[in-house]
């Protein structure tokens, strides 16, 4: 780089860096892990990268491939960080948000994933290793979620239930809304049992339907996407 180029010496070395082939290899695996697999393969890190390198780093491009159908069918299951397992569940329940302070924090930094409050430049960790060990806060969410108790998060049960009364209805509408239709067969037979009206009911009662709803998003098929 020539002398006295000033503030264009910064742009030269920021075209450098940026048409290394390690920087091609090194952003393709940050978004690899990010959108699809922990560890990605080798492979699979070189043909994202070529598609970095062939469209000059157009991220709508190479994450198009990234979520190529195919690359998505055959990947393994990736852990909701906290962030993003609240946001999904206030999302399946349509919760009207009238303020997000008891979510904040009480729910986010219950699980220590208060937004902004991770010191380090690189931002909270991504692997499940790190957020695997801490179950509680997230169970106590979705239960206290379905049963209107988070505060400025309301749930109207029955207008996610659309009608279903009968153990199988509400296990049925659980399944459609939190997993659209594929919710594990074992978990929804558990469900249903669960769901069963006691002693002389014909329908189980709101407590049954709204724990219901807790312990679907409690459970494993909905703690990984």
């Amino acid at each position: 780089i020539a002398a006295g180029g000033g503030f264009n010496d910064g742009l030269n070395v920021l075209n450098i860096v940026s048409n290394h082939p390690s920087c091609a290899r090194f952003i393709s695996t940050k978004l690899l892990r990010w959108l699809l697999n922990y560890n990605p393969s080798p492979a699979l890190v070189a043909d994202i990268a070529g598609e970095f390198t062939r469209t000059g780093g157009y991220i709508k491009a190479f994450v198009r491939r990234i979520l190529h159908y195919d690359n998505v069918l055959w990947a393994p299951p990736i852990f909701k960080r906290p962030f993003h397992y609240i946001v999904s569940a206030l999302r399946v329940m349509n919760a009207n948000i009238t303020s997000l302070n008891t979510v904040r924090q009480t729910y986010l930094a219950g699980t220590g994933h208060t937004p902004y409050a991770w010191g380090p430049p690189d931002g909270y960790p991504q692997e499940f290793e790190y957020w695997g060990g801490l179950p509680l806060p997230r169970w106590n969410f979705g239960f206290q979620l379905a049963n209107n108790s988070v505060s400025g998060a309301a749930v109207d049960i029955t207008a996610l239930l659309n009608g279903a009364t009968s153990a199988t209805q509400v296990a049925d509408r659980i399944d459609v809304l939190l997993f659209a239709g594929e919710m594990p067969a074992a978990d929804k037979a558990a469900l249903i049992t669960y769901l069963r009206p006691a002693g002389t009911a014909t329908v189980p009662s709101t407590t049954q339907i709204r724990d219901a709803f807790g312990l679907a998003l409690s459970s494993p098929a909905f703690q990984w996407h």
